[in-house]
């Protein structure tokens, strides 16, 4: 629109002002109150947002879209991040159903395997014993 008002290209300087102006234009009270009601946030409602709703982000919330690699040390904590935010804590491969399901110093496998990663990166010094 700002193109073919003024004839003019969108360039880093004039990017504010049409940015500013739309900013003004769209962020109002109202909307700000409306998108608040609908989201449960004020007044709180637990409820307003459902599990069917959440779905379509599903696949992708947990994944990293960013433009720049990560370090193997991001990239390690965040697979463990991800996979407990899915599906929760899974028990370590040696565990048996009912052997060890109330030990509280069984470690869950995704925890076990970020250690292990863990040693392979830069920040192996934090899986050792001994000091620094």
């Amino acid at each position: 629109m700002y193109e073919r008002e003024t004839k003019k290209s969108l360039t880093e300087e004039s990017f504010l002002l049409v940015y500013g102006t739309a900013h003004t234009c769209t962020i109002t009270e109202d909307t700000v109150h409306m998108a608040s009601c609908k989201t449960g946030v004020w007044p709180l409602n637990p409820n307003a947002v459902t599990k069917d709703m959440m779905a379509l982000s599903c696949d992708t919330s947990s994944q990293c879209c960013l433009s720049i690699p990560q370090p193997s040390l991001i990239k390690v904590i965040a697979k463990m991040m991800a996979t407990l935010t899915v599906s929760g804590p899974s028990p370590s491969p040696n565990e048996s159903d009912t052997a060890h399901s109330s030990n509280p110093f069984v470690i869950p496998a995704i925890i076990s395997d970020t250690f292990n990663s863990l040693c392979k990166t830069s920040a192996s010094f934090l899986t050792t014993s001994s000091p620094v």
